[in-house]
Protein backbone atom coordinates (compact mmCIF):
# COMPACT_ATOMS: atom_id res chain seq x y z
CA UNK A 1 0.00 0.00 0.00
CA UNK A 2 2.61 2.36 0.69
CA UNK A 3 5.48 1.45 -2.12
CA UNK A 4 3.20 0.77 -4.27
CA UNK A 5 0.12 3.09 -4.21
CA UNK A 6 1.96 5.78 -2.20
CA UNK A 7 -0.89 5.61 1.04
CA UNK A 8 -0.74 4.73 4.37
CA UNK A 9 -2.85 2.65 6.51
CA UNK A 10 -6.09 4.53 4.71
CA UNK A 11 -4.90 2.63 1.82
CA UNK A 12 -4.25 -1.07 3.05
CA UNK A 13 -7.47 -0.71 5.13
CA UNK A 14 -9.20 -0.29 1.54
CA UNK A 15 -7.40 -3.09 -0.28
CA UNK A 16 -7.62 -5.36 2.93
CA UNK A 17 -11.68 -4.63 2.75
CA UNK A 18 -12.50 -5.02 -0.92
CA UNK A 19 -10.92 -8.40 -0.11
CA UNK A 20 -13.39 -9.03 3.17
CA UNK A 21 -16.11 -7.61 0.74
CA UNK A 22 -15.24 -10.19 -1.96
CA UNK A 23 -15.62 -12.87 0.81
CA UNK A 24 -18.59 -11.87 1.96
CA UNK A 25 -20.69 -11.66 -1.50
CA UNK A 26 -19.29 -14.98 -2.13
CA UNK A 27 -20.52 -16.48 1.26
CA UNK A 28 -24.01 -14.66 0.19
CA UNK A 29 -23.87 -16.55 -2.86
CA UNK A 30 -23.21 -20.08 -1.21
CA UNK A 31 -25.93 -19.43 0.50
CA UNK A 32 -28.59 -19.03 -1.64
CA UNK A 33 -27.45 -22.43 -3.80
CA UNK A 34 -29.62 -25.34 -2.81
CA UNK A 35 -27.67 -28.25 -3.47
CA UNK A 36 -24.17 -28.96 -3.93
CA UNK A 37 -24.37 -29.71 -7.59
CA UNK A 38 -22.04 -27.64 -9.68
CA UNK A 39 -19.95 -26.51 -6.88
CA UNK A 40 -16.82 -28.11 -8.07
CA UNK A 41 -16.51 -26.26 -11.34
CA UNK A 42 -17.54 -22.68 -8.70
CA UNK A 43 -14.53 -24.36 -7.39
CA UNK A 44 -12.17 -24.13 -10.11
CA UNK A 45 -13.42 -21.24 -11.71
CA UNK A 46 -13.05 -19.29 -8.27
CA UNK A 47 -9.33 -20.49 -7.65
CA UNK A 48 -8.23 -19.66 -11.39
CA UNK A 49 -10.29 -16.15 -10.99
CA UNK A 50 -8.11 -15.90 -7.97
CA UNK A 51 -5.24 -16.56 -9.04
CA UNK A 52 -5.31 -14.39 -11.96
CA UNK A 53 -6.54 -11.59 -10.18
CA UNK A 54 -3.65 -12.14 -7.33
CA UNK A 55 -1.12 -11.99 -10.94
CA UNK A 56 -2.47 -9.17 -11.89
CA UNK A 57 -2.96 -7.30 -9.05
CA UNK A 58 0.94 -7.96 -8.91
CA UNK A 59 2.29 -5.42 -11.31
CA UNK A 60 -0.88 -3.07 -11.37
CA UNK A 61 -0.42 0.60 -10.24
CA UNK A 62 -3.88 2.00 -10.15
CA UNK A 63 -5.51 1.99 -6.97
CA UNK A 64 -9.06 1.70 -7.80
CA UNK A 65 -8.53 -1.61 -10.15
CA UNK A 66 -6.35 -2.82 -7.24
CA UNK A 67 -9.13 -2.37 -5.28
CA UNK A 68 -11.49 -4.35 -7.74
CA UNK A 69 -8.65 -7.17 -8.14
CA UNK A 70 -8.57 -7.59 -4.43
CA UNK A 71 -12.33 -7.82 -4.16
CA UNK A 72 -11.77 -10.75 -7.24
CA UNK A 73 -8.59 -12.35 -5.11
CA UNK A 74 -10.88 -12.16 -1.35
CA UNK A 75 -14.11 -13.42 -3.08
CA UNK A 76 -12.16 -16.51 -4.63
CA UNK A 77 -10.54 -17.67 -1.92
CA UNK A 78 -13.22 -17.93 0.16
CA UNK A 79 -15.60 -19.56 -2.84
CA UNK A 80 -13.19 -22.07 -3.16
CA UNK A 81 -12.40 -22.97 0.31
CA UNK A 82 -16.22 -22.33 1.84
CA UNK A 83 -17.73 -24.89 -1.38
CA UNK A 84 -14.59 -27.34 -0.50
CA UNK A 85 -16.09 -27.80 2.70
CA UNK A 86 -19.60 -28.01 1.83
CA UNK A 87 -18.75 -30.68 -0.55
CA UNK A 88 -17.10 -32.33 2.05
CA UNK A 89 -19.55 -31.71 4.76
CA UNK A 90 -22.56 -33.35 2.70
CA UNK A 91 -20.83 -36.38 0.54
CA UNK A 92 -18.39 -37.79 3.67
CA UNK A 93 -20.39 -40.39 5.71
CA UNK A 94 -21.23 -39.31 9.08
CA UNK A 95 -18.93 -41.82 10.89
CA UNK A 96 -16.15 -40.04 9.21
CA UNK A 97 -16.97 -36.00 8.80
CA UNK A 98 -15.10 -35.26 12.21
CA UNK A 99 -11.72 -37.03 10.61
CA UNK A 100 -12.11 -35.97 6.84
CA UNK A 101 -13.02 -32.17 8.05
CA UNK A 102 -9.99 -32.11 10.81
CA UNK A 103 -7.78 -33.58 7.39
CA UNK A 104 -9.25 -30.09 5.66
CA UNK A 105 -8.74 -27.94 8.63
CA UNK A 106 -5.19 -28.98 9.04
CA UNK A 107 -4.06 -29.02 5.43
CA UNK A 108 -6.13 -25.78 4.65
CA UNK A 109 -4.60 -23.67 7.49
CA UNK A 110 -1.29 -25.65 7.92
CA UNK A 111 -0.04 -25.35 4.81
CA UNK A 112 -0.93 -21.86 4.46
CA UNK A 113 2.82 -21.07 6.94
CA UNK A 114 4.55 -23.08 4.60
CA UNK A 115 3.65 -20.92 1.50
CA UNK A 116 3.79 -17.86 3.23
CA UNK A 117 7.38 -18.54 4.23
CA UNK A 118 8.46 -19.86 0.28
CA UNK A 119 7.09 -16.39 -0.66
CA UNK A 120 8.87 -14.71 2.18
CA UNK A 121 12.53 -16.42 1.41
CA UNK A 122 11.25 -15.44 -2.56
CA UNK A 123 10.76 -12.14 -2.12
CA UNK A 124 14.12 -10.79 -2.08
CA UNK A 125 15.20 -12.34 -4.58
CA UNK A 126 12.72 -11.91 -7.11
CA UNK A 127 11.21 -9.08 -6.05
CA UNK A 128 7.47 -8.65 -3.89
CA UNK A 129 5.93 -8.30 -7.22
CA UNK A 130 6.97 -11.03 -8.86
CA UNK A 131 6.41 -13.30 -6.06
CA UNK A 132 2.96 -12.01 -6.03
CA UNK A 133 2.53 -12.77 -9.96
CA UNK A 134 4.27 -16.28 -9.07
CA UNK A 135 2.13 -17.22 -6.19
CA UNK A 136 -1.31 -16.19 -8.52
CA UNK A 137 -0.14 -18.39 -11.40
CA UNK A 138 0.45 -20.73 -9.18
CA UNK A 139 -3.27 -20.90 -8.13
CA UNK A 140 -4.62 -20.74 -11.42
CA UNK A 141 -3.02 -23.45 -12.58
CA UNK A 142 -4.03 -25.77 -9.51
CA UNK A 143 -7.52 -24.50 -10.44
CA UNK A 144 -7.27 -25.48 -14.20
CA UNK A 145 -5.98 -28.94 -13.00
CA UNK A 146 -8.76 -29.45 -10.25
CA UNK A 147 -11.05 -28.40 -13.62
CA UNK A 148 -9.44 -31.38 -15.45
CA UNK A 149 -9.73 -33.75 -12.65
CA UNK A 150 -13.29 -32.95 -12.33
CA UNK A 151 -15.08 -35.92 -14.01
CA UNK A 152 -12.78 -38.14 -11.89
CA UNK A 153 -13.68 -37.22 -8.97
CA UNK A 154 -17.49 -36.36 -9.93
CA UNK A 155 -17.43 -40.33 -11.00
CA UNK A 156 -15.70 -41.15 -7.52
CA UNK A 157 -18.44 -39.04 -5.63
CA UNK A 158 -21.20 -41.25 -7.59
CA UNK A 159 -19.55 -44.86 -6.77
CA UNK A 160 -21.65 -46.80 -3.68
CA UNK A 161 -19.81 -46.15 -0.82
CA UNK A 162 -17.93 -48.76 0.83
CA UNK A 163 -19.13 -50.39 4.17
CA UNK A 164 -15.89 -51.05 5.55
CA UNK A 165 -15.28 -49.39 9.02
CA UNK A 166 -11.90 -47.72 10.07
Amino acid sequence: AKDIYGGGPQTLGWLLSAAGAGALASTIYLAGRDTIVGLGRVVALATVTAGLALAAFAFLRVFAVGVLLMTLVGGGVILAAASTNTVLQTIVEDRLRGRVLGLFTMAFLGVAPLGNLAAGALAPQCGAPATFAFNGLVCAAAGVWFWSRLPTLTAAMRRPRSRYVW
